[in-house]
């Protein structure tokens, strides 16, 4: 799903990380009180497994005293063949910024553990460069088991935060349009072999929102860099109901026929709580104020 495909979750109590951060508890107006909410939790829910283990990705996030994305944590989970998930490896995002009053960060690092074989680890840090508040160029170094370095250079080609859109890495044409920060149209003209033969096609997706807040509109959403395989399933599942933007999605079509949809039950600040996609997949969020 390229600009839709490409967080985060292991303690059992949420941090707090500054004496301004509280629960939401509803003492300022409805309406006013979403610019001070902070989504914590994001889990992903498959409703056609077993209850009770039937989560796909448990994801949480945790702030700065700036309000700004200090750590992200994620557990991803498998069912076996009698639709009951446990967990299988974890992603653990740390943002770094060059000063107290940097909007962004220059640095993301991911590290990823297996929980079947602690053996298993790597990290991959991004570094980060921005002209107008967008990523300019990045840098990612890649270590496995310690032993083996790789440094990637590219201009960025992931949508990075809300408003930073470009093809993904295998495509070779890419248009996007915004309007209210909202991504409303993408155009991808994607590659292929047959036979050792180059062929191209091209994907139009369009994407009609409601009127809702969006709660990754606030958050750096994780840097994805393709280029270790594994964890990748994580970044996939992720971004089902992580969108850029100012609102929340409810419906996509691509080339003209309906891809998803999604719906929503909002709080009284006009957040979502519940989210459902048509493929039977359920997300629940969590809030903390920070004022």
């Amino acid at each position: 799903m390229k600009i839709l495909s490409n967080l985060i979750a292991p303690f059992l109590v949420l941090v707090l990380l500054s004496s301004c951060q509280r629960e939401i508890d509803g003492s300022l107006p409805g309406g006013v009180v979403a610019q001070y909410e902070y989504l914590t939790r994001y889990t992903v829910l498959d409703t056609a497994w077993v209850p009770g283990k039937d989560t796909m990705i448990d994801n949480r996030f945790f702030y700065d005293n700036k309000k700004r994305m200090s750590r992200g944590f994620s557990t991803y989970h498998q069912a076996n063949a009698s639709f009951q998930s446990s967990p299988l490896y974890t992603h653990d995002f740390v943002y770094t910024y060059e000063s107290d009053t940097a909007a962004f960060p220059s640095k993301v690092t991911d590290t990823y553990k297996s929980l079947v074989n602690p053996a298993d680890t790597w990290t991959e840090t991004a570094f980060l460069w921005y002209k107008d508040g967008l990523v300019s160029k990045d840098s990612v170094l890649t270590k496995s088991g310690g032993r083996k370095v790789t440094t990637y250079e590219k201009l960025s080609n992931i949508f990075f935060r809300v408003i930073h859109s470009k093809p993904a890495i295998d495509t070779s044409y890419s248009r996007v349009e915004w309007k209210f920060q909202n991504l409303q149209f993408e155009a991808d003209s994607l590659f292929f072999f047959i036979s050792g033969v180059r062929f191209y096609r091209t994907v139009t997706k369009y994407l009609l929102y409601d009127a809702g807040f969006n709660p990754f509109n606030k958050i750096m959403l994780p840097y994805r860099a393709p280029f270790n395989q594994r964890g990748l399933q994580f970044y996939n599942l992720f971004y089902d109901f992580a969108y850029p933007g100012l609102n929340n999605p409810l419906l996509l079509t691509e080339n003209g026929s309906l891809r998803w949809s999604w719906n929503y039950i909002l709080n009284n600040d006009g957040l979502p709580v519940i989210a459902r996609m048509t493929d039977k997949k359920k997300a629940f969020f969590r809030y903390t104020r920070i004022l």
